[in-house]
């Protein structure tokens, strides 16, 4: 008799913990969540790819005259004395 009652007692709990899984949205939460996770480990290396990028290009800029000339020419229009820069319009006109 004492066997049936556990058994039956043990079948209740494990239909009982089954059911809060599912039905509070424990488990679908939880995969939500990882889900999550993944987005932002994504968005963290992407930030991290981007610092270093960002960084080296410090370097460079701090350590090369090559490389801090050619951004003053590209970026900000500089040129040598008695030298000329010509802009081109990239659209084609009709």
């Amino acid at each position: 008799m004492s066997a049936k009652i556990a058994f039956i007692v043990l079948v209740g709990a494990l239909v009982a913990s089954t059911a809060s899984l599912f039905t509070s949205g424990s488990f679908t939460t939880l995969s939500s969540l990882k889900r999550s996770i993944i987005a932002e480990e994504l968005a963290n290396q992407r930030r991290v790819n981007k610092v270093l990028g960002l960084r080296s290009e410090i370097d460079g800029l701090m350590h090369d005259n090559r490389v801090l000339e050619r951004a003053a020419r590209n970026e900000l229009g500089l040129a040598r004395p008695n030298e000329l820069i010509f802009f081109f319009d990239d659209a084609k006109k009709r």
